[in-house]
């Protein structure tokens, strides 16, 4: 039997996870970092999986943390973005779900994670060759500090909320935000939502 941990807030996804996939798949939940370092280090876990968005935390800032006690980690999210996928596939991550795609597939995944390289469906391929790929370039040539703070402040954060949580001055934080803004070519806080709404990096609920 495989363990599998899900780091997700929303606990619907792991009830119907575990209504859905094999019983030879244990499924472990957290709906926090805090949550799922509790479980890594009380409970042998073969394969993490985790959303993009966790609350207020992002899925990308929480894999580093679980990567050194799994062998594999997962993405499971509603986010249909490219620059998420090429993150995943380039950071060395294991594959890329979408949570409104059947489960077959991932659970292939779960059974043979090492039958392919990166996992992901032919829905998610077809995001790597989406419209919004050129303009994610200037995305992806930011700094990751300014990629976070790019996007945490397009979410609506302001520079005192964003400060405290990476623990830097709102001095540093707005420094980050011109240098990112300039760098991607847009001047206002809506051009800057338009942009993150366009490459995929934020969404409407």
């Amino acid at each position: 039997m495989k363990n599998i941990l899900l780091i997700d807030d929303h606990n619907l996804i792991y009830q119907g996870l575990k209504r859905q996939l094999s019983d030879d798949l244990e499924i472990f939940y957290a709906a926090n970092t805090a949550e799922a370092k509790e479980i890594v280090h009380s409970h042998q876990i073969d394969i993490a999986v985790i959303d993009i968005s966790v609350g207020r935390e992002n899925g990308f800032d929480i894999a580093p943390d679980i990567k050194p006690f799994v062998k594999k980690i997962f993405f499971l999210t509603m986010h249909k973005s490219q620059i998420y996928v090429t993150k995943a596939m380039h950071e060395g991550y294991d594959g890329y779900f979408l949570k409104d795609e059947p489960l077959d597939l991932m659970e292939e995944a779960f059974s043979h994670p090492d039958n392919k390289k990166f996992w992901m469906t032919d829905l998610v391929a077809s995001v790597l060759e989406s419209a919004g790929a050129n303009k994610s370039e200037l995305y992806d040539k930011l700094s990751p500090r300014e990629q976070q703070i790019l996007r945490m402040t397009a979410e609506g954060a302001g520079y005192r909320d964003i400060g405290s949580k990476l623990n830097i001055s709102a001095k540093t934080v707005n420094v980050h935000r011109a240098n990112a803004m300039r760098k991607i070519n847009v001047e206002s806080q809506i051009e800057l939502v338009k942009y993150a709404l366009k490459i995929g990096i934020i969404e409407i609920d």
